[in-house]
């Protein structure tokens, strides 16, 4: 639709001067940075008009995109200004712009665009903004709304049904999408939060905020609507995020797994930026509408749960004396917080997104969590292989107390040694920690030193692990220390169950803090593709480091009890596979009529079956004595230890 000035009219073509600089006037169209900003602006001036249905058509011969509304349209000079509009009260609009045609006159976009409506026309190019000036043509006949016919570059790629689909946002309007030569389909508003919608939350003086997830944007795209116009908005987004951190750390973890939809209420202050509108202006309006936000949503997400009813639950379920009352089923965090909320609310449909939510509402409330790995049974860990180093997988344990004093200390070792000893204790890497040892005794290279007393910030504890890490340049002797406890050496001697290696809490300990140090190699060998830990090994050099403390005139004396219990081990073995034998040889003399044996064989098997008996019964007798001298060196050292000077 070119208009022409031989059109027959009223009224002669008039020349109106466009209302802005000539400065202005070649920089404007550049203020437009995409090309949804153009269809957007054609949205919002259809809105402002009234109008209730919108065409848009594409013609890709011509490279003619139409946009056509039934609104009351406009005079020609309202389009050629710029920061003044003619929208009176009548109309929905809120603060217009007053951008007019420029929002279009972008030249790598547009070759021209020409506006039709009421009893008027005027046609307009990219070189109109050199001259300021643009010819107005006029008709006899009147026509209703605006028809905007826009002639694309072959650079523009906007001519599509996606970003008329971006472009027409919430507006309530019925708006159709024609690409030519196919007839006119509608276009409805994109749903927004098409992954799952939750609740819309209405916040005075704000708007209403919209929560949910949407699927193909991450929770870092996040969405106000302004007039009915949507817009991913990254101020938005930065200033909920610094309003929730403000908040607490729950509030933060909430809004960084969630997406949202900010519906604007222009009482708030909040505004777009101009002239795109394609995000808010970060100023203070938008800074204390987050804030109001994040309160409500927190307060909305905290107000089914019951705190009044946890404190026994917790502790039953999640603290060190609720474990020593022996609870009989432990419950999860969330089953512990959500027993009496309704299986609709908000904060358990967060839970699967929100990691770690139940943990951030607890401590919200005031619980402390106190986390340390079980190291009292380390048969529960496995160690693999992974082709480079061993990896061991313990249960951790965490404990939840609230109005319960806390330990900080300043390494892991000393909060794993305090928490399993019924103490609580956290972590504070930049906490000053004062470990005090009463007549510290250690032995070069030993596993295990011995003190009368051991403190940490004044606390008494019966056992720690020597942290490697705290120790000072002069430690140069104590590479392999890893205990220090409180038992004298007799009783720490005995405390050892060498008989069941794998669940000694001792074992437990050295196997904990050797795989720490990457240590663990040592006392590790390969069975069957997988790598265990030999625990017996380890047990009996606690042993020996006690008895080379107390009594090292012992040491080798204990090392022959340990070496003759190791064979009589094996002598046990030994029995077994001579009696399986034994029992071979008898079946195969069994009477067969069916395969008699020959008198050659049949020798044969009795000479051998008789040696067999012979070897026996002298086994037995040797894994007797030698038993019964194990029992003999075990009660000498036993008795030697009582009565030494060291206990």
């Amino acid at each position: 639709m070119i208009i022409s000035s031989d059109t027959t009219s009223p009224r002669s073509p008039s020349i109106l001067t466009m209302g802005v600089s000539q400065t202005m006037l070649t920089k404007a169209p550049r203020f437009f940075g995409s090309p949804k900003s153009i269809l957007t602006e054609l949205f919002q001036n259809a809105f402002r008009a009234g109008a209730k249905n919108i065409t848009v058509t594409w013609n890709s011969e011509t490279r003619i995109l139409e946009f056509r509304d039934d609104g009351c349209g406009c005079q020609p000079e309202d389009l050629v200004v710029v920061g003044e509009s003619s929208w009176n009260d009548k109309s929905p609009a809120i603060d217009p712009a007053g951008v007019g045609v420029f929002s279009i006159l972008r030249p790598e976009y547009c070759e021209q665009v020409t506006y039709r409506s009421a009893d008027w026309g005027m046609t307009l190019s990219p070189e109109n903004l050199e001259t300021a000036q643009v010819s107005v043509c006029y008709f006899h006949e009147r026509m209703e709304g605006m028809t905007v016919e826009i002639v694309l570059t072959p650079k523009a790629d906007f001519a599509n049904e996606y970003f008329v689909l971006q472009a027409r946002g919430r507006y309530p309007m019925n708006v159709f999408w024609a690409a030519l030569p196919k007839e006119p389909v509608p276009v409805f508003p994109e749903t927004i939060l098409d992954s799952v919608h939750w609740v819309n939350l209405y916040i005075e003086g704000v708007g209403t905020i919209e929560l949910g997830k949407r699927y193909r944007t991450s929770s870092s795209s996040q969405f106000a609507v302004w007039q009915h116009a949507v817009m991913d908005s990254t101020a938005l987004r930065d200033a909920m995020y610094k309003a929730a951190q403000l908040h607490s750390n729950l509030a933060r973890s909430v809004f960084q797994y969630i997406n949202y939809v900010l519906v604007i209420d222009p009482t708030s202050g909040i505004r777009p930026k101009l002239p795109d509108r394609d995000d808010l202006i970060s100023d203070v309006h938008l800074d204390a509408a987050c804030r109001k936000i994040v309160e409500v949503v927190i307060g909305h997400i905290l107000k089914p749960l019951q705190p009044k009813l946890w404190p026994d639950r917790v502790r039953d379920n999640h603290s060190i004396e609720g474990q020593m009352r022996g609870v009989s089923e432990i419950k999860t965090i969330g089953e512990t917080l959500f027993q009496d909320v309704p299986e609709d609310a908000l904060v358990r449909k967060l839970v699967g997104i929100a990691w770690g939510l139940p943990a951030l509402i607890l401590a919200h409330f005031g619980y402390k969590s106190v986390h340390w790995d079980e190291v009292a049974n380390y048969s529960k860990a496995t160690i693999q292989d992974d082709g480079w180093s061993l990896e061991m997988e313990w249960e951790g344990v965490t404990h939840y107390v609230r109005d319960t004093p806390v330990l900080d200390v300043e390494s892991e070792c000393l909060a794993q040694s305090i928490c399993s000893q019924g103490v609580y204790a956290g972590v504070k890497h930049d906490h000053k920690t004062e470990v005090c040892y009463t007549d510290f005794l250690y032995k070069p290279g030993h596993l295990v030193a011995f003190a009368k007393e051991i403190t940490v910030n004044g606390t008494s504890v019966q056992w720690l692990l020597y942290d490697k890490a705290r120790r000072s340049s002069n430690d140069r002797d104590d590479d392999r220390l890893v205990i220090v406890t409180t038992l004298s050496p007799l009783e720490f001697y005995k405390s050892i169950k060498v008989n069941d290696a794998d669940s000694d809490l001792w074992v437990s300990l050295v196997v904990w803090m050797l795989d720490t140090q990457g240590d663990i190699y040592e006392y590790a060998e390969l069975e069957d593709a997988e790598y265990k830990i030999k625990a017996s090994e380890i047990a009996d050099d606690l042993r020996q480091n006690a008895l080379r403390v107390a009594a090292p005139e012992l040491v080798k004396k204990a090392q022959v009890k340990t070496a003759l219990h190791a064979v009589s081990d094996i002598l046990h073995e030994a029995l077994y596979l001579m009696n399986n034998a034994q029992h071979t040889l008898e079946h195969i003399s069994q009477p067969d009529e069916a395969f008699p044996l020959t008198e050659e064989i049949a020798d044969l098997v009795e000479k051998f079956s008789e040696a067999l008996r012979e070897k026996v019964d002298e086994l037995k007798n040797l894994s007797e004595e030698i038993g019964e001298t194990v029992e003999m060196l075990g009660g000498e050292i036993d008795g030697k230890f009582i009565g030494s000077a060291i206990q």
